[in-house]
């Protein structure tokens, strides 16, 4: 005697289970843009509220924000950036801008020291993703 079985119990595990990954990657997704958003460095919380979290297909989610500081912000200018070197004046004889409502004029500074605060959003995140998946999955009805 053959033995036979439907698939109607596997296909709808199937089924729950896409839904649960995409689930889990909605919640890893908003908490990577929530956590982007706390650490974010905050003199008047511009860079903080620009961060702007968008789906861009199944399981891809784009976390990004248009103000260009955001990067030096980051990874650091001058000696702490990439190029490992004070920023000095490239047509003028003098840096000029305003610090503490003060105008300073330099031959050259040393920048900013990067904030690191995308890594450390992201670590954040990634210690949290097994309970995202739970809960996905729980949402679904699997667990």
């Amino acid at each position: 005697m053959p033995a036979t079985s439907t698939l109607n119990g596997i296909q709808e595990m199937a089924r729950l289970t896409a839904k649960a990954t995409q689930k889990a990657s909605e919640y890893t997704a908003t908490e990577l843009w929530g956590n982007v958003r706390e650490n974010s460095p905050t003199d008047h919380g511009r860079l903080a509220g620009s961060w702007q979290l968008r789906g861009s297909g199944t399981h891809k989610h784009l976390i990004y924000t248009n103000l260009t500081y955001a990067r030096f912000q980051n990874d650091g200018t001058g000696i702490y950036g990439p190029k490992r070197r004070e920023i000095t004046p490239v047509r003028a004889k003098v840096l000029a801008f305003e610090w503490n409502g003060k105008m300073v004029f330099a031959k050259s500074v040393k920048g900013v020291q990067g904030k690191k605060y995308i890594e450390k959003s992201i670590e954040q995140t990634e210690d949290r993703r097994k309970e995202f998946v739970e809960m996905a999955f729980e949402d679904v009805g699997l667990l």
